[in-house]
C-alpha cells in the first residue's frame, strides 16, 4: 500500500536537499511520499481491548515520542468511547497532556501503578523494535500498535484563550519577524552548531527577533529572550505566536506540529525527516547530502563521527532555503508572514 501526502498548495510537505558541492545551493526538492509495509505486529486489537474497563499506556523518556502517541490515543477513544484510559508519560509531558480530551486520566509513567489496570501497554519497547521503525514515521507505529486508522485523525494540542493570550503576551513587545531557534536535541548528535550565526545574519537581513527555544541554563547572547525555566504547556503557547521556528529533531519541532506554528523548517542529519515528521504536519525539512551516514540514527557509527550532516547545514543554506520556501507559498519574502 502507497500512502501519500496530500498535497498541499499553500504550505506543502517538503525536504530540500543541500547541493554537495555548495553547500549555500538547493540541490533539489521533493514531496514527502511513505511507503507502509504490511505487517501483523501488534501489541493489541479494538475488538482486545473492548472486553477491558481500565487500560494504561505508557511511554517513556522523549518528548516528541510522546506527542507522536496522541493521534493514536485519539483514535483509539473514538473507536472505544467508554474505555477509561490512563495516559503515562515522563512528568514533564502531565501539564501539556492533562488537557487533551480524549486522555481521561494523566500519570507520571515513574510512578505508574500497574495492579490498577485491566492492561497495561509499554509503547516504549514496540516502537524502538518494530520492524517497520527504519521505513515509517513513529505515529504510523504507534497507530499499529492498538490498530487503529490515523488517517483522519488531526495531531495537535487544544490552547485554552488564556493560554493563547500567554503566548502573545510574550512576544507583543518583540519586534517582528518573531523567529523561534531550537538548536539543541535529547541526543548531541542531532544538535545543529550553526545557530548563533544563523541569528545574527537573520536579524541583519531581515531585522526581527529571536527566541531561543532552550530548558538550558546560562545567557544565550545570540537571543533576544529564551524559554528557559517554563514548562512545555507555556512553550507550546509560545510556539503557537512564531512566525517560523527554526529546529533540530526534537521535542519542541513536534510539539509546534501540534499548536501549528506557521512554519516550521527542521534540520535533519542523524535521523531521517520520514520517519519523525507525522503525514498530518506542514512543514519544511532540510536534509545534508553527501554523507554516507546520513539517517543513521544513534547507531555505534553516530557516537564515533563528527556529525558533518549538521555540521553541512550552513546559515548560508538554512537561509536560502526560507526563500525558496517562500516562494513555494507564494510569499515574496519574509515580511509577508505577518
Amino acid at each position: 500500500m502507497l500512502n501519500k501526502i496530500n498535497p498541499i498548495t499553500t504550505r506543502p510537505h517538503l525536504i530540500m536537499h543541500v547541493d554537495p558541492k555548495d553547500h549555500s545551493k538547493i540541490l533539489r526538492v521533493e514531496r514527502t511520499v511513505q511507503k507502509l509495509a504490511p505487517t501483523a505486529d501488534r501489541l493489541t486489537t479494538i475488538s482486545e481491548l473492548a472486553q477491558y474497563r481500565h487500560v494504561a499506556v505508557k511511554r517513556g523518556p522523549g518528548i516528541g515520542d510522546c506527542l507522536m502517541l496522541l493521534p493514536a490515543m485519539k483514535a483509539l477513544k473514538e473507536e472505544l468511547p467508554e474505555l477509561d484510559v490512563t495516559l503515562a508519560v515522563p512528568s514533564s509531558c502531565i501539564e501539556l497532556f492533562s488537557s487533551l480530551p480524549y486522555i481521561d486520566h494523566i500519570r507520571d509513567v515513574s510512578a505508574l501503578q500497574e495492579y490498577l489496570y485491566d492492561r497495561v501497554i509499554d509503547v516504549s519497547y514496540f516502537a524502538e523494535r518494530h520492524p517497520l521503525k527504519d521505513k515509517v514515521n513513529r505515529a504510523t507505529i504507534f497507530g499499529r500498535a492498538f490498530g487503529v486508522d490515523l488517517s483522519n485523525i488531526k495531531f495537535e494540542i487544544p490552547l485554552t484563550a488564556d493560554e493563547i493570550k500567554f503566548g502573545k503576551g510574550f512576544l507583543e513587545e518583540l519586534e517582528k519577524p518573531v523567529i523561534g531557534i531550537c538548536p539543541w536535541a535529547n541526543r548531541d548528535q542531532s544538535n545543529w552548531p550553526h545557530a548563533k550565526e544563523f541569528a545574527n545574519e537573520f536579524k541583519r537581513k531581515h531585522g526581527g527577533s529571536i527566541v531561543c527555544i532552550t530548558d538550558r541554563r546560562g545567557g544565550i547572547s545570540w537571543a533576544d529572550v529564551t524559554t528557559d525555566g517554563l514548562g512545555l504547556l507555556d512553550v507550546a503557547c509560545i510556539l503557537k505566536h512564531l512566525d517560523l521556528l527554526v529546529t533540530s529533531d526534537t521535542g519542541p519541532m513536534h510539539l509546534a506540529f501540534a499548536v501549528d506554528t506557521p512554519m516550521v523548517l527542521a534540520l535533519f542529519g542523524v535521523s531521517k525527516p520520514e520517519l519523525r515528521i507525522n503525514q498530518w504536519t506542514r512543514y519544511c525539512a532540510l536534509l545534508a547530502q553527501d554523507v554516507d551516514c546520513i539517517g543513521c540514527d544513534m547507531s555505534r557509527r553516530a557516537f564515533m563521527c563528527g556529525h558533518e550532516c549538521m555540521e553541512q547545514l550552513t546559515t548560508e543554506i538554512v537561509m536560502e532555503s526560507i526563500d525558496v520556501w517562500l516562494k513555494y507559498i507564494k510569499k515574496e519574502s519574509i515580511d509577508a508572514l505577518y
